[in-house]
């Protein structure tokens, strides 16, 4: 394995990570995120005063050690690009802010944590002279080039030392979590956050993609992955509002379990004369979804409120039905004979479509619009009964 060729992949994913990063915990819609552009990743945000200019050095090591050590490269080469850009930066943004990212934990008394902790006058002069101690002190290619870092006046030095700060300690789980922190998921999609983690990053590489294999410059606002990260919010919780069919409910124990149970709306069947595989077919729907409402309602998809809405349209459609029924055949309900109650039944079942919405579920099974009406037939447990047969008048 080509071990610089796969630190410098991860290096480029990381980049990427703390891109996204910026884009979701932006607070202003018109900033602008860049990658590869003045710097690893830049962000512009438009203010009142001119427009604010943050510019990100990222630095990812695979090893055990901090990468920002008081003699590395990076340090050194990270703040001689900040202040070669530095007379051109500050005269085309308002205000400049300098950021050194980091997986590993940089530790205390290091010359990077004393630059970052540099704040007040004081502390910025002291900073400034360790800078200087440490550029005398280095032999070899690197030393040249803190020699160059050193060559700036004073004035500079400080007007990047107290605009610039380490984040460290950024390593994957961290960064991961405050991702998804500023995605704030809504409840229901815990199975999914990596995946539309995982999308949000693709989608910004393709893009970076086709940018610089135009030889274009890469820049992007926040609009486009808060559009698609509501759009995969849609989609992952369709599929997870998605009732099972049939086949995945367990109405087939269910039928075996309560064989001998004596269902109201089986009964009510015989006597319109249905033939029996048909009835067999409707006990398979009667338990597949009781078997569905079961799931729905203990896994908190639905309420029992939303199953008394669906009752209630189901029993306006009977009822429709039967004043149907009524008009055609010019009997009161009370005379309708099995004739009657079996056109009532054909007509209720076999609409054109089995739609039906339960709360946030959306079905168009049969077996889930049918199993609900032979629970209202069984006229238990329900504000809504109905019946196939005359056990009751139509209108009640």
């Amino acid at each position: 394995m080509n071990s610089n060729a796969s630190a410098s992949a991860a290096g480029f994913g990381f980049q990427y990570e703390r891109a996204l990063h910026r884009i979701f915990h932006s607070t202003h819609t018109e900033t602008r995120f860049g990658i590869e552009t003045a710097d690893d990743v830049e962000e512009q945000i438009p203010l009142s005063i001119g427009t604010k200019a943050i510019r990100e050095q990222d630095k990812l090591t695979t090893g055990v050690n901090h990468s920002l050590q008081d003699s590395s490269k990076n340090v050194w080469n990270t703040f001689r690009n900040w202040l070669n850009g530095l007379a051109v930066a500050k005269n085309e943004f308002a205000s400049l802010e300098f950021v050194l990212v980091t997986n590993r934990i940089v530790p205390e008394g290091t010359l990077v944590s004393t630059l970052s902790n540099a704040s007040c006058p004081n502390s910025v002069t002291k900073a400034i002279e360790a800078l200087r101690q440490h550029a005398h002190s280095m032999s070899g290619s690197v030393a040249e080039i803190a020699a160059e870092v050193t060559s700036f006046s004073d004035e500079d030095l400080a007007f990047v030392i107290t605009r610039f700060h380490v984040a460290d300690a950024m390593d994957d789980e961290t960064l991961k979590e405050a991702i998804y922190a500023a995605l704030q998921f809504p409840d229901g999609l815990d199975h999914c956050h990596e995946t539309i983690y995982q999308s949000l990053l693709g989608q910004l590489f393709a893009e970076c993609q086709a940018s610089w294999k135009k030889s274009i410059p890469f820049w992007t606002t926040s609009k486009p992955f808060f559009t698609r990260k509501h759009m995969l919010f849609e989609k992952f919780f369709e599929e997870a509002w998605k009732p099972l069919t049939q086949e995945q409910t367990d109405f087939i124990q269910l039928i075996d379990e309560y064989e001998a149970l004596e269902l109201p709306f089986i009964e009510q069947l015989k006597k319109i004369k249905l033939p029996q595989r048909p009835i067999q077919a409707e006990l398979g729907h009667y338990w597949a979804a009781y078997s569905e409402r079961t799931r729905l309602l203990n896994s908190n998809r639905i309420l029992p409120s939303n199953l008394c809405e669906v009752e209630s349209e189901l029993s306006d459609r009977w009822k429709a039905n039967c004043d149907a029924q009524s008009i055609r055949s010019g009997k009161e309900p009370e005379n309708f004979g099995e004739e009657d109650f079996r056109e009532i039944f054909l007509q209720t079942s076999t609409p054109p479509t089995f739609s039906l919405t339960i709360g946030r579920v959306k079905s168009n099974f049969r077996y889930l619009f049918m199993g609900i009406y032979h629970h209202q037939a069984n006229g238990v447990d329900t504000d809504y009964p109905i019946h196939w047969h005359q056990t009751q008048e139509c209108d009640e």
